[in-house]
Parts: structure tokens; sequence; C-alpha cells
């Protein structure tokens, strides 16, 4: 046990990414602008994650192609 935190502790932290929030009021067109920025070639490989509020969640059924990986 006491080896598994002393290599916890030596291991280096993971190398920072860039990362974008998109908020905004009903209407506003967050979900226009990821789909739009979705298409963008430059977006391969992104990674999206929607976290819906409220009783009625749309925009993971009003964006374009979801794809899952996991690793």
């Amino acid at each position: 046990m006491r080896e598994d935190l002393e290599s916890l502790h030596r291991r280096k932290p993971p190398a920072p990414f860039p990362l974008t929030i998109v908020t905004g009021f009903l209407g506003a067109g967050k979900t226009s602008l990821l789909n739009a920025l979705l298409r963008d070639p430059m977006a391969a490989g992104t990674l999206v994650l929607i976290n819906e509020f409220g009783e009625i969640g749309l925009d993971h059924l009003l964006v374009e192609q979801v794809t899952a990986t996991c690793w």
C-alpha cells in the first residue's frame, strides 16, 4: 500500500488541455454554434460533453452526430 502512495506522489500531473465552455439562455444559439464548430475538420478528435438542465432535455438530440469512444 505504501508503495502505491509513493508512486502516486512521484507521478507527474497530466498536461493541460484547451477547454471551452458554451453557456447561454434558451434560444441563444448554443446548439447551432456547437453544430457549426463540429462540422469543421479542425474539430476532429474533439470531446463534447452536453450537460442539460431543466425538465426536458433536447440538446443531445439536436447535435448532428455523436460518436462515443472509450479508451
